[in-house]
């Protein structure tokens, strides 16, 4: 029960902007409000922008919009990249890290620009567009976007549910060895476990971290990583799994160079 609460502590901010973005969407295709051509153009700024944001929703959106091809690539993993899950308010409230937040989100920040530039510039993936769940022109614009919102959701939630009970299962003090305390590699180690979709990873890292058991590469290079429920999203609505493995080799990749920069 108590996990059950916290998960929907969690996830429950996520039905309010899941519903904003399914409104606009809807909306859009109707009024042709939004003209994403152009803000493909200054995509990657504007995705380390709104990655920054401490709410994994917003990666969530960033996978649903890159699937129908409204973000390019570059803006996609940008907003992956600085997205920092948990990490934010944890550091904020403990005192003596709080001088680290703007420290990691100006090197989150830096990286997600920069890699998300150099990707749109020199990576090409062809994806099939994808209409999701857009299938109800028939019915009410409200109908549609509640429908939409709680498919979503309920998947997100449901998968959240089963992370979340295998992580108390095996305890955090197990998942802190597997990153091996101010080892050489541990930036890598780090950045492999990033790429758990959950909170509890950012939240592992910053406990970690505050007990100077982790190093500030290795810290940065596994929330470099660590896409919130992004990478869920991009499963929910079947990615090509090729894409998929390329998406996550990209992320993987500018979190280990970051983090052995760094280091």
């Amino acid at each position: 029960m108590e996990i059950l609460l916290e998960v929907l502590e969690e996830t429950f901010i996520m039905l309010p902007m899941l519903m904003i973005m399914y409104f606009l969407l809807e909306y859009s295709e109707v009024h042709n409000l939004f003209q994403f051509e152009k803000i493909k153009k200054i995509g990657p700024v504007a995705g380390a922008f709104l990655g920054l944001i401490p709410q994994c929703g917003i990666s969530v959106i960033a996978s649903i919009f890159f699937l129908e091809k409204k973000i390019s690539l570059g803006t996609l993993i940008s907003i992956y990249i600085a997205t920092s899950d948990e990490a934010i308010p944890l550091l904020i409230s403990d005192y003596s890290l709080r001088e680290d937040v703007l420290m990691v989100l100006f090197v989150k920040f830096i990286v997600a620009l920069i890699s998300g530039c150099l990707i749109d510039r020199f990576i090409k993936l062809n994806i099939k567009e994808r209409q999701i769940d857009n299938k109800h022109h028939n019915h009410s614009l409200w109908r549609c976007v509640i429908e939409r919102t709680l498919k979503v959701y309920l998947f997100i939630f449901s998968v959240h549910i089963i992370l979340s009970y295998l992580f108390e299962f095996i305890g955090e003090e197990k998942l802190s060895i597997l990153l091996l305390n101010k080892n050489n590699i541990q930036p890598i180690i780090s950045s492999l476990f990033g790429l758990i979709p959950h909170c509890i990873v950012s939240v592992v890292l910053t406990g970690l971290y505050s007990k100077d058991l982790l190093s500030f590469a290795s810290l940065i290079s596994g929330l470099v990583s660590n896409a919130g429920l992004g990478l869920l999203a991009l499963l929910k609505y079947k990615i090509d799994i090729k894409d998929f493995i390329k998406i996550v080799s990209l992320l993987l990749l500018c979190s280990i160079v970051t983090g052995i920069f760094l280091q």
